[in-house]
Parts: structure tokens; C-alpha cells; sequence
């Protein structure tokens, strides 16, 4: 149910929202109905392909540490890239930074402000690595949390989160991959099904 998963020609004839409490109490009877709706209108021909789209999952502070929603970053890649990445046995890392916005930074301590830098307060950043290539590579962020005395100290209680993917640089000494890049607020991504897509494909495809 976002535009990004869709991998075929298709054409817009309207737009259906569903609200609680209008449609149905229950997010899945929302859901349902929706669904229905479209069938209705000529929309849809065959439900088997629609995603069902989950709760957006929230973040969860245990103890000293505030836990992530586990979410999936789905890195689609051309045929030419496929074919240089499966040839080279190339993998492919996925770069999380989570970061936020603070406060006045001189009235930061000196241990959280030393993790502020160009985009605001470092929460924390992490590496995921691809070794299996194919055209559609779904890379699972799961167990991630980060250290809750550096949450406390952003103002708005938005995590943002930038993600970059590139080669892994195993077999090729600098990265071959032009990729789109996520840079937004988390809840952009558990909003929407805990997917994100980012599509790629070499740097020399688009010399």
C-alpha cells in the first residue's frame, strides 16, 4: 500500500483513506474494507497481490537502552549491477546513522555533547552487510537499539535516520553502486509497513 512497492505499470484512478472509527474499529476491518472499496471500483482485479500493511511500530525505552522497531530495507538492483556484484561475489552494506535534534548545545553535558555533530546528536550507527546478491536483496534491522541518555536529550522525541547502501568493497576497491538514500524521520519508514525500498544500479550505467 505504498506507490514504492509497486513493481509494474499501473495508472491512478483515485484515492480511498481509511479512519478509525468511520470504516471499521479494528485496523484490519479498515483494511478489509479498503480493499473491497477498490475491487469495487475497478481497482482491483486480484487481491493476492496486495501487502497487508502493519501496525506502525513504535520504539520501546528498556532500561537504559531505547529499542528500535525492526524494519526491512528492500535494495532493488539493475541487471548490469546484479551481474558485476554475483560475477566479483561482491556483497553489499547497508549504513544506518541515527540521529536528532537538540536543545541549546552549550547546555549539553560534556559526554553528550561531544557526540553532536553536522546533523545534530549522534545516536548511534551501524553497518549491515549482503553477501547473497540478487535483483531484490530485503536486508533485515532487527535488534538494534540505542543508548537512552542520549535520547533523552532530543527535544522533539523524533529519531531521525539516514541510510546508504554500497558495495562492500571486498572485491572492488571503491564502491560501484549509484543508490538512492534515505534520509528522513524513522516513523517514515514504521509508517508505512517497516519497509523501505532504495532502487540502485553501477556508476557506469549512468556515464
Amino acid at each position: 500500500m505504498d506507490t514504492r512497492d509497486i513493481k509494474k505499470n499501473y495508472e491512478v484512478i483515485g484515492k480511498v483513506d481509511g479512519i478509525s472509527g468511520i470504516l471499521g474499529s479494528k485496523y484490519e476491518d479498515i483494511q478489509t474494507k479498503i480493499i473491497q472499496t477498490a475491487k469495487k471500483e475497478g481497482a482491483l482485479t486480484d487481491s493476492s497481490s496486495i501487502m497487508p500493511v502493519k501496525h506502525t511500530d513504535t520504539i520501546k525505552v528498556e532500561n537504559d537502552k531505547v529499542v528500535i522497531p525492526n524494519f526491512k530495507i528492500v535494495v532493488n538492483l539493475s541487471d548490469a549491477a546484479v551481474k558485476k556484484l554475483q560475477s566479483g561475489k561482491e556483497s553489499i552494506i547497508a549504513s544506518l546513522f541515527f540521529y536528532g535534534n537538540t536543545a541549546d548545545e552549550k547546555t549539553l553535558p560534556p559526554d553528550i555533547k561531544k557526540e553532536i555533530g553536522p546533523n545534530g546528536l549522534k545516536l548511534g550507527d551501524f553497518n549491515i552487510e549482503e553477501k547473497d546478491i540478487h535483483q531484490s536483496n530485503e536486508i533485515e534491522v532487527k535488534n538494534i537499539s540505542i543508548p537512552k541518555k542520549l535520547y533523552n536529550f532530543i527535544v522533539d522525541k523524533k529519531i531521525l535516520l539516514n541510510i546508504n547502501v554500497f558495495s562492500g568493497r571486498r572485491a572492488f576497491k571503491d564502491n560501484v553502486l549509484e543508490m538512492e538514500f534515505f534520509d528522513s524521520e524513522l516513523n517514515e519508514i514504521t509508517s508505512k509497513g517497516n519497509v523501505i525500498n532504495l532502487n540502485g544500479r553501477l556508476i557506469t550505467e549512468s556515464e
